[in-house]
């Protein structure tokens, strides 16, 4: 499991998802259920990352993985899952039910004291995104930016990088361009690109 993580965290996803399956199958011999519906969770959010996503096989594990978390009340864990099944219902074009489970996750992670973790900001980013797909890209925007630069401010800058793409993407497909190149240059800041030649001889050029 531990290497199926650093495996995803280098961004070498076949590897992942073969250490993934195995861990699963070494699992399923006889590991509690609960820890058998995470390594379900698991390996459906490296499914759903692969270029095409692999959504049948993903919506299948984590099914399973809710109805064991479910039974089990074990919040965190099922937020997670939520989250997926969110990101996977997006992906499908299902925005109600993506902004349903996006919901449902973040009220599970939900500390009045903080802005809350990183799985928060992720589920809300999936809602402010099918809000966004959905037709109201103002609220939409508003909540995606924001989960966005909390994840940032958190540290998570390669998630912030994804979550700015993302909602870079949104915008383009509503036609807000000039909100959607704004994300697109925060995503790339993110990712540590960051402007240097072309903007210091465009000031140059104006002075």
């Amino acid at each position: 499991w531990n290497a199926t993580l650093v495996a995803a965290d280098a961004g070498q996803l076949t590897l992942a998802l073969d250490l993934a399956s195995r861990t699963l199958a070494l699992l399923s011999e006889s590991s509690p259920d609960e820890k058998l519906a995470g390594m379900r969770i698991t390996k459906a959010w490296l499914l759903l990352r692969c270029d095409p996503p692999q959504l049948d096989e993903a919506n299948a594990l984590l099914a399973r993985a809710h109805e064991v978390m479910a039974e089990a009340s074990n919040a965190p864990d099922l937020a997670s899952c939520e989250t997926e099944m969110a990101r996977s219902a997006l992906m499908q074009g299902d925005y109600a039910v993506a902004g349903h489970y996006a919901e449902q996750a973040a009220a599970r992670l939900v500390d009045p004291a903080s802005d809350g973790p990183p799985e928060l900001q992720q589920a809300a980013l999936i809602g402010g995104l099918a809000a966004i797909l959905s037709g109201d890209v103002d609220e939409g925007y508003a909540q995606a930016k924001l989960a966005a630069e909390r994840l940032e401010s958190l540290g998570s800058r390669l998630d912030a990088a994804q979550a700015y793409r993302d909602l870079s993407d949104a915008m383009f497909e509503q036609d807000r361009t000039e909100e959607a190149v704004t994300a697109l240059r925060k995503a790339a800041d993110c990712a540590g690109v960051r402007p240097s030649s072309v903007r210091a001889a465009t000031i140059v050029a104006h002075v």
